[in-house]
Formats: structure tokens, sequence, C-alpha cells
């Protein structure tokens, strides 16, 4: 009965953590690089024929300080290589804010634009930040500039494994518009990783 009661207990506590997977555990994903301890799995969506993505690695940080990082709108440009531009729009509570981006795109192309909206979730028992992103459709805020973008939805994970080692998972459907998707598809399994030596860049210097 004893060993009943400890089983139970033990399930329960396993199916109230956060779920993921490193590497992703869905077949969908296609593993389609490795370099500098990030790798990256692509899929196809029915969302578009641009592929997303899912990147991860582990960072000698905290996820204080990747949190922080993330919410420093104006340091956007130092970590993610394409972002030309990146302000605060809005936050109406501490685990919920909107943000404006730019996106840098070759001439004579105007630069992407998009607001997105930014949940953030801190799980107490495993310590695992979630930050859900997703574009606001149809804003017309801040239009005129560049060509907003058609999608911008994703997630990052931050989990940590104790003696300041962070796994970092960044997943993200990105459709910037007016590119062959074969040009995007071919081109976008960099970002992540781009992305995230950079983020270890700043972190660990």
């Amino acid at each position: 009965m004893q060993k009943t009661i400890v089983s139970l207990i033990s399930l329960a506590l396993i199916l109230s953590q956060p779920v993921f997977a490193v590497p992703p555990s869905d077949s969908s994903w296609e593993l389609e690089k490795e370099k500098d301890d990030i790798t990256v799995y692509l899929r196809q969506t029915e969302l578009s024929p641009i592929k997303e993505f899912y990147g991860y690695t582990t960072l000698s940080t905290t996820t204080e300080e990747l949190l922080s990082l993330y919410m420093d709108a104006e340091a956007c440009s130092q970590w993610v290589p394409t972002c030309a531009l990146s302000f605060l729009v809005d936050q109406p509570s501490a685990n919920e804010f909107t943000l404006y981006q730019q996106l840098k795109t070759p001439w004579p192309l105007k630069n992407r634009d998009y607001l997105f909206t930014n949940h953030v979730t801190t799980y107490p028992d495993t310590g695992e930040v979630v930050i859900v992103f997703s574009d606001i459709p149809d804003s017309s805020q801040y239009d005129g500039c560049c060509t907003r973008a058609v999608r911008y939805q994703g997630q990052w994970r931050f989990i940590p494994n104790g003696n300041e080692q962070v796994t970092v998972i960044y997943q993200n459907s990105f459709d910037p518009g007016g590119f062959p998707a074969a040009v995007v598809n071919s081109a976008i399994v960099d970002m992540p990783i781009d992305t995230l030596v950079n983020m270890r860049r700043l972190l660990e210097q």
C-alpha cells in the first residue's frame, strides 16, 4: 500500500512538471545541423511552406540572466543577428509584455517588422522559465516604415541543470513575407545558431 502511494505521488509530480524534450520527441522534426555545440532541427508545418526551427544548446549562465537579457529590448541587436531595432511597447504585468522589432533585409527590400506579445511562465518546482511569443495579426501600429512579417511565433525555454548550467531551447515559426520559401528555408537553419552563439558570447564573457 505504501509503495502504491509513493508511486502515485511520484507520478503526480512528474505530470505536474513542464514537458520538454532535448532533442524534440515529435517525429516530424528532422536533424538539420550541429555546430558550436548547438543542434538544430527543422520541420514542415501546415501554416506555411517555410520550415519551423528548433535549436538548443547548454550555456554557463542562470535563468535569471537569460530572462534579463531577453527582456532588455534595446539589447536585441547585440545577440539577434538581423535585429535592426527593438523596443518595449507595453507591459501590463511582470510576466506579460509587447515588443516591436525590425529585422534587416538585403537592399533594395524593405526591412521586416512585427509587434509580438510575450508571456513568461516560471515553474517553481524545477526553476524552468518558458517564454511564449506570438505576433499580433493585422496590427497597423508602427506600420509604414517596413514590410510587416506574415508570422512570428514560438517559444524560449530556459531549463536549469545545476551548477549554473542552463539548457536553452529556441523554437520559432517565422515567415518574413515576400521571399521564396526555398530561399528562406536554405538560410533559416543558421538563425538559431547565430542567435545562440551571440547569446553565449554575451552571457559567458
